[in-house]
């Protein structure tokens, strides 16, 4: 509030230095040294704002986070971990490990649990912070669902 009655008082005493608001043809001539002065000096009373804290490193001012499957996922299979390389995903789970690739947002594994094994696909959401999908086993399809640690 203080800075708009500042700027605004600023800015009438520069209209008032020269002339009112009229060109200075109309008003009568050329702009004096004194209206000059007058603008310059209502300007520089203008409170200039401090400018914004920039990061120390100016690559993490433009960095955007990573997006992917890599992190700690709760779901329906109990604390899901997963890493990629290139295209490649591993995970562990309570019951068992997987292996498979990412296309896009989508990833197709297969999995060993003790003996059993069998395959799978999670859908990740377009922000990477959930998933839906199955794993089959044998006759039967599980649903998995899971959400970012």
């Amino acid at each position: 509030m203080r800075f708009a009655l500042t700027a605004i008082a600023a800015m009438m005493l520069a209209l008032a230095a020269c002339g009112g608001g009229e060109p200075a043809e109309e008003a009568g001539g050329e702009e004096t040294a004194a209206d000059t002065a007058a603008t310059d000096t209502a300007e520089a009373d203008v409170p200039v704002p401090e400018p914004e804290e920039l990061p120390e490193d100016p690559a993490e001012a433009s960095a955007e986070p990573v997006l992917g499957p890599q992190s700690r996922w709760s779901m329906t299979m109990g604390d899901l971990s997963l890493a990629l390389e290139g295209d490649s995903v591993t995970g562990e789970y309570p019951l068992g490990t997987l292996k498979g690739t990412i296309d896009d947002r989508v990833l197709t594994f297969d999995y060993v649990e003790g003996d059993l094994t069998g395959t799978g696909m999670l859908q990740f959401d377009r922000t990477f912070q959930s998933f839906t999908g199955y794993q089959v086993m044998g006759e039967d399809t599980l649903e998995w669902i899971g959400e970012r640690l």
